[in-house]
């Protein structure tokens, strides 16, 4: 039975499940006079669940105001794989039977693995200046191949402090 304390919720008197002569009963009944049990059907009341966002978003906000300046200072360990033409019918971890890719296969089960991205570009350069940069291609300047990104534009390498 969950113990919630939510005034809109059916209430049970603890002293229906109380044992006669239990020398714990008064010391459980003095702690918690009563037994909220969740309503029909669960889940949570839109109050519960925007109590809920805002006190994790306030605990991630006040996490990582509080990390070491150490860590703080050191770069990320980011390895970043892009390959041209790779299917996700092509990777074992993806479920290609077919296909052995043991190195591949630790890799995603270690980290990210974008599974639905899809690029707005069907050229390589324009689509490879939209990964570094996070900017759309028209943005980079790079519209087809053999195209550099503008030399103020700053990339991963520069967000990343590398």
């Amino acid at each position: 039975m969950t113990q919630i304390r939510n005034p809109k919720h059916e209430i049970r008197n603890k002293s229906e499940t109380r044992i006669p002569n239990d020398p714990n009963t008064k010391a459980r009944n003095q702690v918690s006079s009563r037994n909220l049990v969740s309503r029909p059907g669960g889940g949570l009341s839109r109050r519960e669940f925007l109590q809920a966002s805002a006190a994790g978003s306030l605990g991630l906000i006040l996490a990582s105001r509080t990390a070491p300046a150490a860590m703080a200072r050191r770069p990320p360990n980011l390895l970043f794989i892009q390959s041209d033409q790779l299917s996700n019918r092509a990777i074992a971890a993806h479920g290609c039977a077919h296909v052995r890719t043991p190195n591949m296969d630790r890799l995603i089960k270690r980290g990210v693995s974008f599974r639905l991205s899809y690029s707005g570009n069907p050229v390589c350069c324009p689509a490879r200046s939209v990964w570094y940069t996070g900017r759309t291609s028209s943005e980079t300047a790079v519209v087809q191949n053999e195209w550099r990104i503008l030399e103020d534009m700053p990339d991963l390498g520069q967000w990343f402090g590398a």
